[in-house]
């Protein structure tokens, strides 16, 4: 049984990396059409590539990769919310989330290094990051549902913040179902 476990592990593991490498390659041929700071997405693809490949790789040989995983987890949470604060209008807003990603970084960083959870994936941490993540998101989405001007459907931030919401929306039922 632990045998297709691992096996299990080792294909999601290459669909994901793959996967990854996929949307980075279509970041790249696109990143004169995204904005410059949606190129943060790109990086995001090719880091998630690598750390799912190391984390593989580890795994396979039989390393604890926690401590990768739960640092993966802040830098991509760093590269996907940061972009998206350009999108909150009111200034207050934007103010309130900047702060909030940075309490989140820190909270994730304290946990990250925190001695008595070296060896189990940092739970709180990551539904932190993906009530955030979906926070953020929704109000983005909100401002473009209310906005005259834009078209929705044509712009790509519209489909980043709807992609990373529901993405962080999953991430969230599954962490809190699986584990509290």
């Amino acid at each position: 049984m632990e045998e297709n476990i691992k096996k299990f592990y080792l294909l999601v593991a290459a669909i994901s990396t793959t996967l990854s490498v996929i949307v980075a390659i279509k970041a790249w041929i696109l990143r004169k059409e995204l904005m410059s700071n949606y190129n943060l997405f790109f990086y995001f693809f090719i880091t998630d590539a690598l750390f799912d490949l190391v984390g593989a790789v580890f795994f396979k040989l039989g390393i604890n990769n926690t401590f990768l995983m739960d640092f993966f987890s802040i830098i991509g949470f760093l590269l996907i919310s940061t972009p998206f604060l350009k999108y909150l209008n009111f200034k207050p807003t934007r103010f309130f989330y900047s702060i909030l990603i940075a309490l989140v970084t820190l909270i994730s960083f304290y946990a990250l290094f925190d001695t008595n959870n070296a060896e189990k994936l940092d739970l709180v941490q990551i539904t932190l990051q993906s009530l955030t993540l979906i926070f953020i998101t929704a109000i983005v989405l909100y401002n473009f549902s209310i906005s005259p001007e834009v078209n929705m459907f044509h712009s790509p931030v519209f489909w980043l913040a709807l992609g990373t919401f529901i993405y962080s929306l999953i991430d969230s039922v599954v962490t809190s179902a699986t584990n509290f």
